[in-house]
C-alpha cells in the first residue's frame, strides 16, 4: 500500500491518498478528505486499464468544487430529507436547505468535508474512522463512524459501513462515486448498459422529493430489470435523473446483486451487490446543469452523462417515512452494511 500527501487544509490538517493494488493490476486511490474514491484503474478484455471514475487532480477542487459530490462518503443521510425536518422521540429538529425545498446528503459540510482518520488493516484494505459530535448539521447524538475499503484478488471492490451513537439519529450513508466503464476521459456513457434488478421504486416530485409511496416499475421507463443502454433510458427517466429503487434485502443480511453494467466496446462489466435497502441510480444528468463547468482528471469537462451513480443505502426519507422504511440508529445498536463492486470482462 502506498500513502503520498494529496493537499493540506486550511487548519494545516493533512490529507493523504492511499493506493491500494492486486495483483492483476486493479488499482484503488482512497483520499482522506470526504473518504473520496479518487481513482479506480480497471482491465479490460485485452488487459488494458483505465481510471474509471470521475474526480479531481487537486485537493482544492474538491474542496472548492465538488458540488457533484465525485467518490465521496456521503451522510449523515445520503438522498434528501423531506422538508429538511423531522420529529425524532419528541424533538423536533430542522436542517439546512441545501437543496431547497430539502436537506441534501448531510448539509453543507457533510461527511464529504470532513478529514477521516486512516488506518491500514492489510496490503489491500484500509479503514476510515470519523466521529460526528452530537448537533453537526443539525443531526443528534454522536456518531461513531467507519468504512472499510478492501481491494480484492478477485476484482472487486468492498466497501463495509459501521456505525453506532449514544442518542436515536437517522443515518443513512453511502458512496458517491461516478463510474464510465469506458473510463473517465471517455464522454457520455450512452452506448453502455445497465440493468437494475429491483421491481419497485419511490417516486419523486419537479423537486426530487419523496412522495412517500412505493410503486412498481412495471411498464415504466424506469423499468431496468432488462438491460437497456443508457443512451435509449436517459431521456425517458422523470427530470432524466434516475430512481430510488426498493431492495429485497436477504433476511441474513447476505449480498444480493443489486445491478449489472457493461461497456460493450472495452467488455468491462460491473456487478453491484448490496446488503442495504434501497439503491439510488443518478444518471449523472445534473454534472454541466446551468452552464456548469466540471473539469475533470484528464484537463476537459465532464458533460451530462459522463459517469452514473450507483449508491446502495437506506431509505433517505426513513425518519418521516417509516412505514416505508425506518432509518433511525439508537443507542445500543451497531449500523453495519456492505456494498461490493465486482468487475470482470465480457
Amino acid at each position: 500500500m502506498e500513502c503520498l500527501e494529496f493537499g493540506k487544509m486550511e487548519n494545516g490538517d493533512i490529507v493523504n491518498q492511499y493506493t491500494l493494488k492486486n495483483d492483476s493490476g486493479m488499482a484503488l486511490g482512497v483520499l482522506t478528505y470526504g473518504g473520496i474514491i479518487r481513482e479506480l484503474w480497471v482491465p479490460d478484455r485485452e488487459g488494458e486499464m483505465a481510471d474509471i471514475v470521475l474526480g479531481f487532480n487537486t485537493l482544492e477542487d474538491y474542496i472548492e468544487r465538488n458540488d457533484p459530490y465525485f467518490g465521496c462518503i456521503t451522510g449523515r443521510v445520503a438522498g434528501r430529507t423531506t422538508g429538511g425536518k423531522f420529529t425524532l422521540e419528541g424533538v423536533d429538529y430542522k436542517f439546512v436547505l441545501n437543496d431547497e425545498p430539502n436537506h441534501l446528503h448531510g448539509g453543507l459540510e457533510g461527511l464529504n468535508r470532513r478529514v477521516w482518520k486512516a488506518k491500514e488493516l492489510s496490503e489491500n484494505s484500509i479503514q476510515l474512522s470519523y466521529t460526528s459530535l452530537d448537533g453537526d448539521q443539525g443531526y443528534p447524538g454522536n456518531l461513531e463512524m467507519s468504512v472499510i475499503y478492501t481491494l480484492t484478488e478477485e476484482n472487486e471492490l468492498r466497501l463495509e459501513y459501521h456505525a453506532k451513537t449514544d442518542q436515536a439519529t437517522p443515518i443513512c450513508l453511502t458512496n458517491h462515486s461516478y463510474f464510465n466503464l469506458a473510463g473517465e476521459d471517455s464522454g457520455p456513457v450512452d452506448e453502455q448498459t445497465i440493468q437494475i434488478f429491483s421491481d419497485q421504486y419511490v417516486p419523486t416530485d419537479e423537486f426530487l422529493t419523496l412522495l412517500g409511496g412505493v410503486e412498481s416499475v412495471e411498464g415504466k421507463a424506469n423499468d431496468l430489470r432488462v438491460p437497456k443502454t443508457f443512451g435509449e433510458t436517459i431521456p425517458n427517466l422523470h427530470l432524466e435523473h434516475g430512481d430510488n429503487y426498493m431492495l429485497k434485502k436477504a433476511p441474513s443480511n447476505e449480498l444480493i446483486p443489486v445491478a449489472r453494467t457493461k461497456d460493450l466496446k472495452s467488455g468491462r462489466v460491473m456487478d453491484t451487490l448490496s446488503t442495504d435497502n434501497c439503491l439510488q441510480f443518478y444518471t449523472g444528468h445534473f454534472l454541466d446543469k446551468d452552464g456548469l463547468v466540471v473539469v475533470g482528471k484528464s484537463g476537459d469537462p465532464y458533460k451530462a452523462h459522463a459517469g452514473y451513480c450507483l449508491e446502495c443505502q437506506g431509505y433517505p426519507d426513513g425518519v418521516n417515512s417509516p412505514e416505508i422504511m425506518d432509518n433511525i440508529l439508537r443507542p445500543g445498536e451497531r449500523f453495519q452494511e456492505t456494498t461490493l463492486y465486482r468487475f470482470t470482462t465480457e
